[in-house]
């Protein structure tokens, strides 16, 4: 009876890969109109999301199962990019403490995960980037409560951070510093 029950769990797994694992793939998109001079821009996958949803107001929507990745944009101008930022926080090991104390400590704990939360549209304001070189946005979540929201440009060929931008998440919308 074990080994029946280890295999169907190890089929059960397979299954879930191939289906599950399988089911959004990156699609290349360009912005790229006539022999413009381009570069393009990778989004990091993760515990803190980030989704290409548009570039200076154009964009389509990806058919279901796919994302936009690598998109080609046009270098040597700055460039308006619409992302949504998303980042749940993990909730820590509860101990189970009965009584008043132990909803103090159930409550505290679903506050600290709903300030440290984000989920939003930004708009990354990227520098002019170089012709033909490829790049990587991130969005990393700092320690702390709530925790500094950071967007990271990174030259993927030198590894050097391109540009910064930190954005604070408000309750109905952004703001960028």
């Amino acid at each position: 009876m074990k080994v029946f029950v280890k295999s169907l769990l190890v089929f059960v797994f397979f299954v879930s890969f191939l289906f599950i694992g399988c089911a959004t793939k990156p699609v290349s998109y360009s912005f790229i109109e006539d022999e413009q001079k381009s570069s393009s821009i990778s989004f990091q996958k993760g515990n803190a999301d980030l989704k290409f949803l548009s570039f200076d107001g154009r964009g389509d929507k990806p058919k279901r199962g796919t994302h936009w990745d690598p998109v080609i944009v046009p270098s040597e101008r700055e460039l308006r990019i619409v992302v949504f930022a998303k980042y749940n926080s993990r909730a820590p090991v509860r101990v189970i403490t009965p009584g008043l104390l132990g909803q103090v400590v159930d409550t505290a704990t679903s506050i600290n995960e709903t300030i440290r939360n984000v989920s939003t549209e930004v708009v990354f304001l990227c520098p002019p980037l170089e012709t033909g070189k490829r790049y990587m946005l991130s969005f990393v979540k700092e320690s702390g409560l709530p925790g500094k929201n950071i967007l990271i440009l990174t030259d993927l060929e030198t590894n050097n951070v391109v540009h910064q931008q930190e954005f604070q998440t408000i309750i109905g919308g952004y703001t960028t510093r």
